[in-house]
């Protein structure tokens, strides 16, 4: 896309989109905004949380989180969760190094001691929903994003819309999708009742987008490093059975998520798990209606 093209992106109802975000249209494949108001954007910058879910990936992470947090901006940071390693390598790593970073709460650390089974929509969820913040975006733990991400995000999160920033197939990047926090907790964030992985990005990414009419930024790939270890198979990572292979919990868990949109609705209520652990170092329970109780 160039500048000439840039300039002339039409809203659905053929009013352009503000010259502020010529530099967003650039860097955009694609964007379908529709029955977005075009109300003036309020230019106050909203927190944006980079969200994380880990299990026994502390190879990945420790290559990822030096280079994300040194492209966060202002008002953003790193929300992560350790959702049962089989070792403490990533905690004392991140606290031996990051204390400072923690103290300032540009990371968000919650390792959960409950005694759990990997799940990645409840893990992905718990990062959510311990981030404070306005915006959400989901990255894995092999996944990096640079200064030209957190900015062109920071733009999405202006019009309040949902965005994914997806190369290709299998790649990795899948999960990089973006929402308001509110969007998140209304339509009830990932569906917990899911199989422990496949479908659960793009089962959030529909419910999100169906949720806001249409409303979507589709995110080019920019200058960040590809994802790392997309040689590792994620049955083995997660001590799966082979028999469970991919295709087979993917197409499960879509079938559930047809029936239950047909049956219930794009908003899962009462979805959230329970958790006990250690947030940023002190003691906690986060229940099912997101209270922190300190123990």
């Amino acid at each position: 896309m160039d500048e000439r093209v840039a300039d002339l992106i039409y809203m659905q109802n053929n009013v352009y989109i503000d010259q502020k975000l010529k530099h967003l249209a650039l860097a955009l494949n694609t964007i379908i905004i529709n029955k977005i108001s075009c109300a003036v954007v309020n230019e106050q910058q909203k927190k944006i949380a980079f969200c994380t879910a880990i299990r026994d990936r502390f190879t990945s992470i420790s290559q990822t989180l030096p280079y994300n947090l040194l492209s966060l901006s202002e008002n953003s940071f790193i929300s992560i969760v350790d959702y049962g390693s089989s070792t403490d390598c990533f905690e004392k790593w991140l606290l031996a190094n990051f204390k400072k970073s923690i103290e300032s709460e540009k990371i968000i650390f919650f390792k959960v001691i409950s005694d759990v089974d990997w799940s990645a929509p409840r893990a992905k969820n718990l990062a959510h929903r311990i981030a404070k913040a306005d915006y959400y975006f989901n990255i894995d733990s092999d996944n990096f994003i640079s200064h030209l991400d957190v900015s062109i995000i920071r733009h999405v999160s202006k019009r309040n819309i949902p965005c994914q920033q997806f190369l290709k197939n299998r790649d990795g990047t899948f999960g990089r999708i973006g929402l308001p926090s509110k969007t998140f907790f209304d339509i009830g964030g990932y569906d917990e009742s899911m199989l422990p992985m496949g479908h659960q990005d793009g089962d959030l990414l529909q419910r999100a987008i169906q949720f806001h009419n249409g409303g979507f930024a589709k995110l080019s790939w920019n200058d960040a490093p590809r994802p790392i270890d997309r040689n590792i198979s994620k049955l083995q990572a997660f001590s799966m059975p082979e028999e469970n292979n991919w295709e087979n919990i993917n197409f499960v868990n879509m079938l559930h998520a047809h029936w239950r949109n047909k049956l219930m609705g794009i908003k899962i209520k009462d979805s959230f798990s329970t958790f006990e652990g250690y947030l940023n170092g002190k003691r906690v329970v986060i229940d099912g209606l997101n209270n922190i109780y300190s123990l």
